[in-house]
């Protein structure tokens, strides 16, 4: 199926609790996961954590890969190809595959989880918010943000396979 991000768009922005929401949401998960990043390595660093390098070296890797294939690839954003105003404010032409809002909130609570398994389970939740609110925010397909989460939560399922972690 098909969506045609302008009228979903469109139709969100009929309702301006809708728009609220999603500007709200979009901003303070945001800014709460990068300022929480910081702080749990400052803390793991502290404790002497050696689970402290795959939280740098994960995320960091995979945000340098991702950030290339975006480049590379290049695919027009939603508001590119169907001509709308989106939800969200944004001016950024192409590079819209994979979301790295949405890879980085992943990447992060997925390592926060390794560690602490409640704290890591909200913050998952907080992911899946933010990436409806790209999406609805018409500044993302579907797409881009299940992939985006996908490669987020990857690499961790996979150290954690090799017992890294």
């Amino acid at each position: 199926m098909k969506i045609n991000m302008k009228e979903l768009v469109e139709k969100v922005k009929k309702n301006k609790n809708n728009v609220r929401l999603i500007i709200l949401f979009n901003h303070y998960i945001t800014r709460f996961i990068y300022v929480l990043y910081p702080i749990v390595l400052i803390y793991l660093l502290i404790t002497k954590d050696v689970r402290l390098k795959y939280l740098i070296l994960i995320p960091g890797v995979m945000f340098v890969v991702v950030s290339f294939i975006r480049k590379k690839l290049n695919f027009k954003r939603p508001y590119e190809v169907y001509d709308y105003e989106p939800i969200l404010s944004k001016e950024t032409q192409g590079q819209s595959f994979p979301s790295r809002h949405v890879l980085s909130i992943f990447l992060i609570s997925m390592g926060i989880f390794m560690i602490n398994i409640y704290l890591g389970s909200v913050l998952l939740v907080l992911g899946v918010i933010l990436a409806l609110c790209r999406f609805l925010g018409g500044v993302h397909y579907l797409k881009d943000v299940s992939v985006g989460a996908l490669l987020g939560v990857l690499p961790w399922l996979i150290a954690r396979a090799f017992t890294l972690i």
